[in-house]
């Protein structure tokens, strides 16, 4: 079984911003971890305050952390539910062109999506049943497994804070003790 998980924008900023993207091959081994067109492009966009970032992202792709998918062909039926998306014709929400891509690639390939944004997306994943992953998930993952302390990643957390990276709680060691407490529901590898 060919299994993907398709990121969109700010899940996978939150990474490349503090040159962690290779973190995702260490939870996710058995996957190809995708990028869509439309994710790509948001990075790619022609904006002086994106040059570290999209330096970032073209030694992350040498390096294999990540595939870079085709855009939808125009006359697919993934391309015409990616428009709906976009445009808010399908839900009362119009959705940004990397989440919409995620979602509709997810969906139709039986893929998980890597998201943060749960307050736009949930909608989405709730009706098209997808298996969702956030930051948090990784991170927790990368603790439960033993790829990284608690130390080691209370400072990759402040790091993605310090990139703006939207994440729940102050520190990792907060996110943990929340998890443990059953405050916060860490997704599930699929």
């Amino acid at each position: 079984m060919n299994r993907r998980v398709f990121l969109d924008t700010d899940f996978l900023s939150s990474f490349l911003w503090i040159g962690k993207t290779g973190y995702l091959a260490k939870v996710l081994p058995d996957y190809d971890v995708i990028v869509p067109y439309q994710t790509a492009s948001e990075i790619k966009r022609p904006y002086k305050g994106l040059i570290p970032l999209q330096a970032k992202y073209y030694a992350a792709k040498v390096n294999g952390d990540f595939k870079e998918a085709e855009d939808f062909a125009m006359d697919s039926p993934e391309y015409q539910e990616y428009l709906c998306l976009t445009q808010g014709r399908m839900f009362s929400r119009a959705l940004g062109s990397g989440e919409a891509a995620g979602i509709v690639l997810a969906k139709s390939l039986n893929a998980v999506l890597a998201s943060n944004n749960l307050k736009d997306i949930s909608v989405f994943v709730e009706a098209y049943q997808l298996s969702l992953l956030t930051t948090c998930d990784i991170l927790l993952a990368l603790h439960d497994q033993a790829f990284l302390s608690e130390k080691e990643l209370n400072k990759v957390y402040s790091d993605m804070l310090k990139f703006r990276s939207w994440l729940p709680y102050v520190s990792f060691s907060e996110l943990l003790q929340a998890r443990n407490a059953k405050l916060f529901i860490q997704h599930p590898i699929p």
